[in-house]
């Protein structure tokens, strides 16, 4: 029964914490995108800038949430 217990309380926190990380990932990567004028004018106008661009701040999001968020547990 306590293992069980044990279990199910890391999942749930498991759980908090994947919700939070990816609304940190969304949040810093639309913040940067705006910061660095990476909009949907430059989509429309040069799609393959706006991935590559896309890509890297998104990957410097990611860097920054697996840092204040996964691997600080």
């Amino acid at each position: 029964m306590r293992k069980a217990f044990i279990i199910f309380r890391f999942t749930k926190r498991s759980d908090k914490r994947d919700e939070r990380a990816e609304r940190m990932l969304a949040e810093l990567t639309a913040e940067m995108a705006k910061r660095e004028g990476v909009t949907e004018a430059l989509k429309a106008y040069d799609q393959m800038e706006w991935v590559q661009r896309i890509n890297s701040i998104r990957s410097r999001a990611e860097e920054v949430v697996y840092s204040e968020v996964i691997y600080a547990i």
